[in-house]
């Protein structure tokens, strides 16, 4: 997603919202994610291995499980309504972004990485 050439900051609510779909399903039946079916984004699904299918055997804990992962997605529903509420229906940025849109924000990056490095040169400059 973040390595597309052509991605810009106004695309990701494609993204968003797909993953508000999925926190708001896994908030009333956290079920998939215990049998390895949870994945937000299908071109990013984990190829099943025996790392990964040790991961999911089922247990007596299971129940607790799915009652822990349920109030922890209610809580990601709630954090992502409040925090990217521009990119949800509705939104700045909800829907298909204008071509006039696009020009004005294709210098806008989609990581932070710009700020993170002077950090990393700050760290590296005081502990060296």
């Amino acid at each position: 997603m973040l390595e597309d050439e052509d991605m810009q900051y106004v695309d990701q609510y494609v993204y968003i919202q797909q993953m508000l779909k999925c926190f708001e399903e896994w908030a009333q039946d956290a079920t998939p994610l215990l049998s390895a079916g949870g994945c937000i984004f299908d071109e990013y699904k984990l190829e099943p291995d025996f790392i990964s299918q040790a991961l999911f055997v089922s247990t007596e804990s299971d129940f607790t499980t799915k009652l822990a992962l349920e109030k922890v997605f209610a809580s990601f529903v709630t954090v992502t309504k409040r925090q990217l509420d521009v990119f949800l229906p509705g939104g700045k940025f909800g829907s298909m972004p204008s071509v006039e849109m696009r020009a004005k924000l294709k210098h806008s990056k989609l990581t932070n990485l710009v700020s993170e490095n002077a950090f990393g040169e700050l760290d590296f400059s005081q502990y060296r």
